[in-house]
């Protein structure tokens, strides 16, 4: 069955000025068959013209300012990684953890987000994640210490999804529930899919896997 995006209305961060703006002019330039893209160029212009700039792309294209990002979807892969980040929103994932989202496409062509600081080293992550996991059972914490930043970051990925009999802090329990109840891919959590807010909290940044 396919859902209808009203049904996510209560996951969506209301209330964003510019994402409001940037979602109506976005609203007015789509074809409103599902089907139909919109060239890049074309949409590389409408970016430019709004005041975004460039940041990456794979199966989607980023655009962002200082406050948020566009994610446009130009292939289908795009596209269900776009629905599936909008339907993990309502299903499962809390802006805690992960950035907030503001509009979306209603077939899933484009979705704005919240924009964090990212580009973190594995050192940068790890000592950030050492920050957070004191309270958790010492074995874990040790190894966490012990390891190199990339082991350590890929011990963390495997350990909050099968916890065993790890005891957490509520930060990271919060999280590895998440992951789990989500099923979410913790080896996609690496360095560079996590960012920090401007309040210094660390979120993940891509959860569309």
């Amino acid at each position: 069955m396919k859902l209808k995006p009203y049904i996510f209305e209560m996951a969506i961060e209301k209330g964003n000025a510019s994402a409001i703006s940037i979602a109506a002019k976005l609203r007015e330039v789509f074809p409103r068959s599902e089907d139909d893209f919109i060239k890049e160029k074309t949409f590389s212009k409408l970016m430019k013209d709004l005041g975004l700039t460039f940041i990456g792309a794979s199966n989607r294209e980023v655009y962002g300012n200082g406050e948020l990002v566009v994610k446009h979807a130009f292939t289908n892969y795009g596209v269900r990684q776009n629905r599936k980040e909008v339907y993990l929103k309502e299903d499962c994932v809390n802006d805690e953890y992960f950035t907030k989202l503001y509009e979306f496409d209603e077939h899933f062509r484009w979705i704005i987000s919240e924009r964090v600081s990212d580009g973190l080293s594995d050192k940068e992550l790890h000592e950030r994640l050492l920050d957070l996991i004191e309270g958790c059972s010492d074995d874990f914490v040790r190894s966490m210490y012990a390891l190199p930043p990339n082991e350590a970051i890929e011990y963390f990925q495997e350990t909050i999804q099968f916890p065993g009999e790890v005891e957490f802090n509520l930060w990271v329990k919060g999280l590895s529930d998440e992951v789990i109840g989500c099923e979410l891919i913790t080896s996609d959590f690496g360095s560079a899919n996590w960012g920090v807010r401007k309040n210094g909290d660390l979120v993940i940044l891509d959860y569309g896997f």
